[in-house]
């Protein structure tokens, strides 16, 4: 069972079929609403909704919202562009201009600055500054065409990361019942904040995962992450806006940073981007994956490569392979000791949390089995990176779905009771019948009373499965047990 997820981007071009087979791999889908309509995006989540049912499996939704994606307007006579040739950005079009969809940027640049053009292919330096213009030096060669991303490394922008567009498209997260929002280009905690309000009007309540690739989030890291419910790896604009030799390290900074504060985390953009049009990765992808795998990240997202990629099966099969082989090499620790999670909040949830992992490794325990209503304890169990089979059980299938993109959780549904010797039968009998686990195995169960109260969990029990099936007259069908 592989423990690392991994999150596959989805458009509605992908043939049924196709998606049904890719959906045997990945572990969430997400929706990129930069690109697409609301037909478009109706239409991935009726036949991801459509599949979970098909193959018995839960998967959540990310909806990515926009944010201030800075893009190429309009192009007047500018096509083809060679080293030392100058253009003008502009606010207004004009012969021989180019515009953008945040013309005030331009108010705020400096002559000496960097502009960069399709994700940094393009690039420019700021040579000249006049009214409600500038001119631009090109330093490299390139074609410039509509629609494409600019960046300004240099440059504090006056933007919000909310933009109108994306509180407009929460509407259509709430109606389309997503799992997960990202939030793209988050500069301070405030920006997460705002859009947890944004949410709240909608009576949206659903996990925030901040994506970072702005400069300025780098120095308050720690704020960002203690108000975001996620943290995303955002490598591609992270690469643009930094030096790339900066970002490894910002990278495995992230990961320690959710590592300790509790938090999932997605390393996302060029994990393989060979694939996009070659059915091989090359030996640096795969290095890149395991690495990111070693520091721990939660999870790895595939963005090109499954979105419009020639082979998005074969992608997702390599990642899948290559997460597999290297947590077979991940060393697990014999004891551990509490100093070591700082993400622990003193609370009966951590400290049962804490205990559950310990007692499982002490006892060689084959699992840990635990009841969520929110995904709270699963979330911390999982930080623990125990190599024991850790499920989530939970009668609400939003939190099932959500539990899928934590390190090493498996959701397993039960039917909701107010009585704690049903609610165990429930959860003995989902893992003998659902999970590779059999009569007389050991595990440790982790449970709240009063029972079917969020951020509750107070109990744990050191059992042996089998333990309930006399509790009820009728028993499991045992043919259906996975042994």
């Amino acid at each position: 069972m592989r423990k690392t997820k991994i999150v596959a981007t989805l458009s509605s071009k992908i043939p049924y079929n196709t998606l049904k087979e890719m959906a045997k791999i990945f572990d969430c889908a997400r929706i990129n609403l930069s690109h697409g309509t609301f037909d478009d995006y109706k239409n991935i989540v009726v036949s991801i909704r459509k599949i979970e049912k098909e193959l018995n499996k839960y998967i959540p939704i990310l909806f990515d919202l926009s944010g201030p994606k800075i893009r190429v307007t309009t192009i007047n006579n500018i096509s083809s562009i060679n080293r030392g040739d100058k253009i003008i950005l502009s606010k207004a079009p004009s012969e021989g201009t180019i515009t953008i969809n945040f013309p005030e940027i331009i108010d705020c640049l400096h002559e000496g600055q960097r502009v960069y053009i399709d994700d940094g292919k393009i690039r420019f330096k700021v040579k000249e500054v006049k009214k409600d213009k500038v001119i631009l030096e090109a330093l490299t060669k390139g074609i410039i065409s509509l629609k494409k991303g600019v960046n300004f490394p240099d440059t504090s922008l006056p933007l919000p990361s909310l933009t109108e567009k994306d509180i407009k498209d929460i509407k259509i997260i709430k109606e389309l019942e997503g799992d997960f929002v990202a939030l793209s280009f988050v500069r301070h905690k405030n920006d997460i904040l705002e859009l947890r309000e944004e949410l709240n009007k909608n009576k949206l309540d659903i996990p925030i995962i901040a994506k970072v690739e702005r400069p300025e989030a780098i120095p308050i890291l720690d704020e960002i992450v203690d108000v975001s419910d996620g943290v995303m790896v955002a490598r591609g604009d992270l690469g643009v806006e930094l030096s790339l030799e900066k970002v490894p390290i910002i990278q495995k900074r992230i990961i320690e940073l959710c590592k300790e504060k509790g938090k999932p985390v997605i390393v996302a953009t060029q994990i393989l981007e060979t694939m996009v049009d070659k059915p091989e990765p090359t030996r640096a992808e795969v290095s890149d994956i395991a690495n990111a795998i070693f520091d721990g990240c939660d999870a790895l997202m595939l963005s090109g490569e499954t979105a419009y990629g020639q082979y998005p099966i074969e992608a997702l099969k390599v990642l899948d392979s290559v997460s597999k082989e290297t947590e077979l090499h991940i060393k697990e620790q014999k004891i551990i000791s509490i100093e070591n999670y700082r993400f622990l909040k003193g609370d009966p949830t951590s400290a049962i949390a804490f205990s559950a992992v310990n007692t499982a490794l002490n006892l060689n325990a084959k699992a840990i089995v635990c009841l969520t209503v929110s995904g709270q304890t699963a979330s911390l169990i999982s930080k623990f990176r125990s190599k024991k089979p850790v499920y989530a059980v939970s009668y609400k299938t939003s939190t099932l779905r959500k539990v899928c993109l934590f390190y090493g959780v498996q959701p397993l549904k039960v039917k909701k009771s107010d009585n704690t010797d049903d609610l165990m039968y429930e959860m003995e009998r989902a893992v003998l019948l659902q999970a590779k686990l059999k009569e007389s195995d050991l595990i440790i169960m982790t449970i709240g009373l009063p029972v079917a109260k969020e951020g509750n969990t107070n109990i744990m029990k050191i059992h042996n499965l089998g333990g309930y099936l006399p509790y009820k007259s009728r028993h499991l069908p045992k043919k259906k047990i996975k042994v």
